[in-house]
């Protein structure tokens, strides 16, 4: 028997859970985080459709003491790309692509019992029955409209536009249509985890405080209330667990608990966790760029201003540095100052609407200094988080960098674990 491949798929053998897994089967079945499990004699498979979640689920594994990988091959799990197969050397899985009737194609892998090349996809005439996830069905699975798109071409084929529970909504910029990549609630066990959990926070943050300019511009008291909760009494509490628990080491934990608190008014306290987090790891520039514009905030002008140069020392193409700068500089009274640095704000980024605004405004109360340069989840090649939170052993995890939209929520949506079933395929050479 066989177990299906879609998405990125962790394999893990049985045996090691048997053996290693703190709590053994049963453990390991309860800490599933979606419907994705299927199993059979030998192997169990979860799925994922982003090489964060791919990172996160093996590091919990690798927390519960099952090894990923030693000397370059899988010890007690595999991770296999739906198309590609295994993204490190495996001797004891085979992979194929099997035709599943008239339909099309799946994908598969099996415990292997002989010696054959563990870099080689199997092509063989076989005929397998390949277990699958509770009420999977081909016609709305990735194997049939499956789609991979590279993180670094992500901003050009999807735009994102909003957080679903387990699901994150994107707009397909070609077809016009929405698409869907799931984001189970995978436990903060390890530091991967927690950085992916602490990316959703923050990614979640970010389109709040978006939602909150435009109902506070509308006058949309209850709609007001409504956001400030969702930030107050689930983000803020989850991300200091999180900053207090696995995540206590990394910076990025204090970081978003920051920008949460930023977010909501307190400004005290997001200062507090900007400078921990800073302590941590000194030269973020979204770290350095939202203490900025809290001491700002706080008409700390003169903090403010040391922390913004450090920000220019750190990226000095970044035009919100410069823009905060000249900030910190109008509220000193320090005009030709200010003026240079607009002037080199402008000239970093002439399409800046925030600069170019300031820079035609005479006298009057400064504009808003400048936040984070955007979201965690484009990626930033001047943020040091990234190195943190492990985005290139997500990589190495998955094999290629990417993600799997898919136009239809069902199958993408990160469900409870439930029992699988199983279909009937044919390999051909």
């Amino acid at each position: 028997m066989a177990v299906l491949v879609e998405g990125v798929s962790v394999i893990v053998r049985k045996d090691a859970i048997a053996k290693k897994y703190r709590g053994g089967w049963r453990a390991f079945v309860s800490h599933v985080p979606n419907a994705t499990f299927c199993d059979d004699e030998e192997i169990a498979r979860v799925g994922f459709m982003t090489p964060d979640d791919v990172n996160a689920y093996v590091g919990n594994l690798e927390q519960e003491g099952l090894i990923f990988e030693k000397d370059g091959k899988a010890v007690d799990l595999a991770v296999v790309d739906q198309f590609a197969g295994p993204t490190v050397t495996c001797e004891w899985i085979e992979f194929a692509l099997l035709k599943y009737n008239e339909n099309g194609w799946i994908s598969a892998c099996w415990f292997r019992r002989g010696l054959q090349d563990p870099t080689a996809v199997h092509t063989d005439r076989l005929s397998l029955q390949v277990a699958t996830p509770v009420g999977w069905t081909f016609e709305n699975s990735l194997s049939k409209s499956a789609r991979f798109v590279r993180k670094d071409q992500l901003n050009a084929h999807l735009k994102f536009l909003r957080s679903e529970r387990d699901l994150d909504v994107y707009l397909d910029l070609q077809s016009g249509k929405e698409v869907y990549i799931g984001r189970p609630a995978i436990a903060p066990q390890s530091e991967a985890s927690a950085a992916t959990a602490l990316k959703r926070i923050a990614n979640e943050a970010l389109q709040l405080e978006a939602q909150l300019e435009e109902a506070e511009t509308a006058g949309k008291r209850e709609e007001l209330k409504r956001l400030r909760d969702r930030l107050s009494t689930d983000l803020l509490p989850e991300a200091r667990n999180i900053s207090k628990g696995s995540g206590s080491n990394l910076a990025f934990s204090f970081f978003v608990v920051g920008l949460v608190e930023r977010i909501l008014g307190m400004l005290a306290e997001a200062e507090a966790s900007y400078k921990r987090s800073l302590a941590i790891q000194p030269n973020v520039i979204n770290a350095l760029l939202e203490l900025t514009l809290c001491l700002g905030q706080q008409h700390k002008p003169q903090e403010a201003l040391a922390v913004s140069r450090k920000a220019i020392m750190v990226c000095p193409v970044s035009a919100a540095a410069w823009g905060n700068l000249a900030m910190c500089h109008i509220q000193l009274g320090h005009k030709p100052e200010a003026r240079a640095a607009l002037d080199k704000a402008v000239l970093l980024d002439p399409a800046d609407r925030k600069n170019l605004a300031s820079g035609n405004k005479k006298g009057g109360t400064p504009f808003r200094m400048r936040s984070m340069t955007n979201s965690f989840r484009e990626g930033d090649p001047n943020d040091n988080h990234s190195k943190e939170v492990g985005t290139d052993q997500a990589g190495r995890l998955a094999g290629r960098s990417g993600s799997w939209p898919r136009q239809d929520r069902r199958g993408s949506a990160g469900r409870p674990w439930a029992a699988s079933g199983s279909v009937h395929g044919d390999a051909e050479p």
